[in-house]
């Protein structure tokens, strides 16, 4: 799957607007309201901004009237995503000696 970042300061908690379009916890898809309000705000910004000392429970983005900060910020997390790239996970499958020479004639394996 993809990776996504975001960047926390003492104040500030940048974090991706696609990672908000679902709760991992919820049962089902998120609310239609929800997944509209994530869809229109990604079109705006891709990050939305929390301000952790007003709004520590981050329910209010703030991204639109904090734009210079918001802007700072994502600027900070691509210089520090490009300077510290995140390797590819090993790969984690471990294949029996048959199916790995089948998978080989197949022309799926090296």
């Amino acid at each position: 799957g993809e990776v996504e970042l975001s960047l926390r300061t003492k104040r500030w908690k940048l974090y991706p607007r696609r990672a908000l379009a679902s709760d991992p916890f919820a049962e089902g898809p998120p609310p239609l309201a929800v997944r509209f309000r994530n869809l229109i705000g990604r079109w705006r910004s891709p990050f939305a901004l929390f301000d952790l000392l007003d709004d520590p429970g981050e329910q209010s983005d703030v991204a639109e009237v904090q734009p210079q900060v918001a802007a700072s910020l994502s600027r900070t997390l691509a210089t520090l995503a490009g300077a510290h790239p995140i390797p590819a996970p090993e790969p984690t499958v471990v294949v029996d000696l048959a199916t790995e020479e089948r998978l080989r004639a197949l022309g799926y394996v090296d």
